[in-house]
């Protein structure tokens, strides 16, 4: 329930404990009843949605692929109007356009469509915002993190079924006052893994911070200092390169550095021994790297001692 926070059936249109409708939605700016799919209030034009970033990843064998999608063709031509009549969850799921579900279960509603190309790729991703129609409903993954022991009785969120880079998120969520996005949701179909994410795409730059003159050298210590902190948590899990991409590095209404998303390092597949393929690994220098690089958008040369520290760390 959005009032008491009482625990209700799924089922259930108003709630056990206060009567509270469950299955409207309330504009906080001004107090006009919506529709759980409303995206902004019709009254005052406020946003007043869960709106949630989407990472579809697709991967497999391309012609596989590619044969499974001319089969399924042949049979969406053979069997078009039954589909139409029947509104198959599994249609909808392969329309991939603004509008139409991202899931089987119709909770998620796409509000960008997917890259044309995408239907027929394969080891790609693609980024889209989606609607969450059901917002009063606990994700089968917030169900697993508020009781680990459902993850071993639900087989809704069995291991088997959580995508293998929802894990790395799952494993992080206790950083989240780090900077780990926290995780709403995820699933895998076939070839097909989704995560969905707190939507962080809008959410100011740190390059662009870096570039305004009123930003001291301290607050740009504390956000190394931030990035050190990162690098602890995210090693282990193999996601360094979640620090290394400057459009990834974001700044939160408190003016905390945080992560737009994860991403896994890309390990070079080699027989060699480690020692020989340790130049693989990231290091600290890489880090330095990354500083030098903020620096260097931002034209800012004023701060001899942070240049001199990076010049340290680079060598």
């Amino acid at each position: 329930c959005p009032q008491c926070n009482f625990e209700n059936p799924n089922s259930n249109k108003f709630c056990q404990n206060c009567g509270s409708s469950l299955t409207e939605k309330q504009c906080q700016q001004c107090g006009v009843f919506l529709t759980l799919d409303s995206i902004q209030c019709h009254s005052c034009d406020a946003i007043c949605s869960e709106i949630w970033l989407a990472i579809v990843i697709k991967e497999g064998n391309s012609q596989a692929i590619e044969a499974e999608n001319q089969k399924e063709k042949i049979d969406l031509e053979d069997n078009l109007e039954q589909k139409h009549k029947e509104n198959s969850s599994e249609e909808v799921f392969h329309q991939f356009e603004a509008g139409s579900y991202l899931d089987s279960q119709q909770r998620y509603k796409m509000l960008e469509s997917l890259p044309t190309f995408f239907e027929n790729a394969v080891n790609t991703e693609a980024c889209v915002k989606v609607l969450d129609c059901q917002p009063y409903q606990m994700s089968p993954i917030n169900a697993m993190l508020a009781n680990p022991r459902l993850s071993s009785t639900d087989t809704s969120v069995g291991e088997d079924r959580i995508p293998s880079l929802a894990k790395t998120y799952i494993a992080l969520q206790e950083y989240c006052n780090l900077g780990i996005p926290p995780i709403h949701d995820a699933w895998q179909l076939e070839n097909m893994q989704v995560i969905l994410l707190e939507d962080r795409s809008e959410w100011l730059y740190l390059s662009e911070l870096w570039e305004d003159d009123t930003t001291t050298s301290l607050q740009i210590i504390h956000y190394f200092y931030q990035m050190t902190q990162l690098w602890d948590v995210l090693e282990p899990l193999n996601c360094l390169q979640s620090l290394f991409d400057l459009s990834n590095l974001r700044i939160d209404e408190a003016h905390s550095l945080v992560l737009q998303r994860l991403y896994p390092d890309i390990r070079k597949e080699s027989k060699v021994s480690l020692e020989e393929s340790s130049e693989d690994i990231p290091t600290i220098k890489d880090l330095g790297q990354v500083w030098q690089a903020l620096f260097r958008e931002s034209q800012r040369t004023q701060f001899g001692s942070l240049l001199e520290l990076m010049a340290n760390l680079e060598s």
